[in-house]
């Protein structure tokens, strides 16, 4: 990989990519939670205010093999009248000398082109709704420079459906004063649909260079019979310096540099939103100057590296310790949380599910955070239970969920927050309905489990409805018949849990009764899931199997099997015996498929799983959300090298030693792989915007090194591969610090011996709680 494509800084907290020959855009998402952008190894991507498909700055286009819609710049030698990009794009002429670091917070790229070196450093500032460009430029030959700089980017300014250019070119209005670019539009469809409303903003472009020229208008940029590849205004020198409206926009200024032989120049290039004239020019103000720019990178630098490093660990496995202390965190808030967004897949809306368990990550970095994120989400719960599916924050609309599993993540999620803080008042905050009315966070939970209680079939199993966990299921329940087993799994492990919560803070009677209702559901699932070797998906609404051994197609599901561990609903024979039968059936060179064999024709009894290319996403595909939950059960079952087996083959930065075959970032999760029946096996997809991120991120900690929350404290349960002779860890929990070192000598893979904390032995498993905001020093054996 580091001799073709990249490599990893020897601290992890960079990905240096050595060519811009790569089989896809690999990116960095940058954002502050309301202006963020999207920049490739090349230049591509584009910037969003809050949401970036309703509320998108620049132009972007989906294109995942030419990648040519960016911010870029264009450089110039004047008198050779030859002229280049440093990112490679969109002129795409062969570079002497080319990097691109991906960073936490930062992208850098890094280029030389016929002795000008080139260093263009992105970030979004920490509460500015902009983007800051540091540039150096430095004279690397023996001749003085005299070069031309032109920036370029497409206005775009509303949502993503605006794609009639001519038609929504009427609506722009375009100047420039004091060196700066303006522009804004009356027109916006992405607020409330209306079409009789303004953008409620003003963009803006400028540079602490001073212009010498600009052009607003796309079609004189460019010219008859050309691309952003070979700009007229570029060869030729000359801006008509467009200004006003009837036109598309684009925002080009052109400035000038002389440069002699080993001198270097910096500037800034600011792109960005503010809600008037003054306003802009007090951003500008400030950040036009270069020390603050850099000082403000510093800062963002800083907000990354405290936040993901309160939990890190070192293991023998350096790809490990990469993911989990920086990339598995950065991805999910990054992309996740702060963006919801990615190359791939512009999502753009909260979804009630993926956020709450992409919480799971906050959880280690800000407890806060992690409250105020569920809080968000119990707003958005219906007083009969219901649940919105997804919505967007700028007009809080979005779609009713009638999906099967959606309201129990509610659930799941304010139980993992109270195992991991000891929050117990955060059950009798208040908090409202979406549609009237209020309730404490418990009932909120409760109205939740009672919404899925209300909806069983004629088995005695939660119904599939829309669809449960695999939205591809779509076409099951229709009728309100089909009834799902993984649905049930996960129910099982909600209503125990509760019952242990309810149990803790006094509501006996309730405890006993979701206890009551588990064991039924317990009896109801072994009795009627169970297919010989393993455990059935469930049933349609016509009454016939889903993964059962007499399917053709969709014979065995991953979830259904790991699920059966995870939540304890199976018996261990069953358990064991149903990941073996997994094992055998379903894993292969790259991990375990989904399920197999893939669906090859449409059916409308199943949805539109069925109509995805076999081995594709939800159709059979690798995808790594299961993934995570079978190194979970291997964990669960004892089988430390079965799960550290599966974690190789699909963790992004082993994938990435065969770029070729990956295709995606080897720093990033992708959502699936593609399975067997796909042509393009072992191809990774949707890089980023997956929740399989905090998923792998709690394998390895809760699973794998075995330090995992409870409502007493921190238990400790290894389950390493028998190689690792020796791992550190340092756990941030309920305001103290538990640097833990896990002691391997005899190459096992769990079982402890004993543990010491502050030079005592404890008895048991379970970290005492100290609350003392000190560091406390923990020596685990496994004997």
């Amino acid at each position: 990989m580091k001799k073709r494509f990249g490599y990893f800084t020897d601290n992890g907290r960079e990905f240096v990519i050595t060519t811009y020959n790569l089989p896809r855009p690999w990116i960095n998402i940058l954002s502050n939670g309301r202006y963020g952008f999207l920049v490739s190894h090349t230049g591509g991507g584009f910037s969003w205010l809050i949401d970036c498909n309703l509320n998108r700055i620049t132009k972007w286009y989906q294109d995942v093999f030419r990648d040519m819609d960016g911010r870029y710049l264009y450089i110039k030698d004047i008198d050779k009248n030859e002229y280049w990009s440093p990112t490679y794009k969109p002129v795409m002429k062969k570079l002497d000398y080319y990097e691109c670091r991906h960073g936490l917070g930062y992208t850098v790229i890094k280029s030389r082109y016929r002795g000008i070196e080139t260093e263009i450093t992105y970030f979004v500032p920490r509460k500015e709704s902009m983007e800051i460009w540091i540039v150096r430029l430095k004279n690397m030959s023996k001749r003085k420079r005299n070069l031309e700089i032109y920036t370029f980017l497409e206005w775009w300014l509303g949502t993503i459906y605006d794609i009639d250019r001519q038609f929504h070119g009427l609506f722009y209005d375009l100047w420039v004063k004091d060196n700066i670019m303006f522009v804004t539009k009356y027109f916006w469809t992405g607020f409330d649909g209306s079409w009789n409303r303004s953008w409620n903003y003003i963009a803006f472009l400028t540079s602490s260079l001073k212009a010498i020229s600009f052009e607003g208008c796309r079609e004189k940029f460019i010219g008859e019979n050309r691309s952003i590849v070979n700009p007229e205004t570029v060869e030729k020198g000359e801006c008509y310096q467009t200004i006003g409206r009837g036109f598309e926009p684009v925002g080009v200024f052109k400035y000038f540099i002389t440069l002699n032989p080993g001198e270097e120049k910096r500037f800034t290039i600011l792109i960005g939103v503010g809600e008037n004239e003054d306003r802009i020019k007090k951003i500008v103000k400030k950040f036009i100057d270069f020390e603050n720019a850099f000082r403000e990178l510093k800062e963002v630098k800083k907000f990354w590296l405290d936040l993901l490093c309160k939990t890190t660990v070192e293991t023998p496995d350096k790809y490990v310790n990469y993911l989990v202390n920086y990339w598995y965190k950065y991805q999910t808030i990054s992309a996740r949380i702060l963006s919801r967004n990615a190359y791939y897949q512009q999502a753009a809306a909260y979804g009630f599910r993926d956020q709450l368990q992409d919480t799971l990550t906050l959880l280690l970095v800000d407890y806060g955070w992690a409250k105020r994120q569920i809080i968000e989400h119990a707003k958005h719960q219906f007083s009969d239970g219901g649940v919105m599916h997804w919505w967007h924050e700028h007009n809080d609309q979005g779609m009713i969920s009638r999906h099967s599993d959606t309201p129990l993540w509610l659930v799941f999620m304010v139980i993992n927050y109270i195992k991991e803080t000891g929050d117990y008042k955060f059950l009798e905050e208040i908090v409202p309905f979406y549609d009237k009315g209020e309730a404490s966070i418990f009932t909120h939970c409760e109205l939740a489990i009672k919404r899925v209680l209300k909806k069983f079939g004629r088995r005695g199993l939660p119904l599939f409805l829309s669809g449960d966990w695999n939205d591809g299921f779509n076409g099951v329940g229709i009728k309100g018949k089909a009834e799902s087993s993984w649905l049930a799994e996960f129910l099982y492990l909600i209503l125990n849990e509760f019952s242990t919560l309810c149990k803790i803070i006094g509501k006996d009677r309730k405890a006993v009764l979701y206890r009551n209702k588990a064991k039924r559901l317990r009896k109801n699932f072994n009795e009627k899931c169970w297919d010989g070797k393993w455990y059935l998906r469930g049933f349609t609404d016509e009454n016939a199997t889903i993964g059962s051994h007499r399917n053709k197609e969709g014979k065995i599901f991953l979830n259904a099997q790991s699920w059966a561990v995870i939540s304890g609903i199976a018996p261990r024979y069953k358990a064991r015996k149903a990941i073996i039968s997994a094992e055998k059936m379903l894993d292969t060179k790259y991990g375990p498929a989904l399920f197999l064999p893939a669906y090859k024709n449409p059916d409308e009894k199943l949805g539109y799983i069925s109509r995805y290319a076999p081995g594709t996403k939800e159709n059979a595909g690798i995808f790594m959300h299961a993934v995570t939950w079978m190194m979970i059960a291997e964990c669960i079952l004892g089988r430390a090298n079965k799960a550290y087996k599966i974690y190789i083959k699909t963790c992004p930065a082993y994938r990435g030693l065969d770029p070729n075959r990956s295709k995606t970032e080897p720093y990033v999760v992708s959502e699936w792989i593609a399975g067997p029946d796909s042509q393009f096996f072992g191809e990774g997809w949707n890089s980023w915007l997956t929740g399989s991120a905090a998923w792998s991120l709690r394998v390895v900690l809760d699973y794998i090194l075995g330090i995992k929350a409870t409502y007493d404290g921190l238990k400790i349960n290894p389950c390493i591969p028998r190689k690792w002779k020796r791992i550190n860890v340092k756990r941030y929990f309920r305001g103290s610090i538990y640097e833990i070192s896990i002691n391997n000598p005899h190459r096992l893979s769990r079982g402890i011996e004993r543990i010491i904390v502050d030079g005592k032995q404890i008895k048991g498993d379970i970290i005492p709680l100290f609350n003392d905001g000190k560091t406390h020093y923990v020596e685990v054996f496994i004997e």
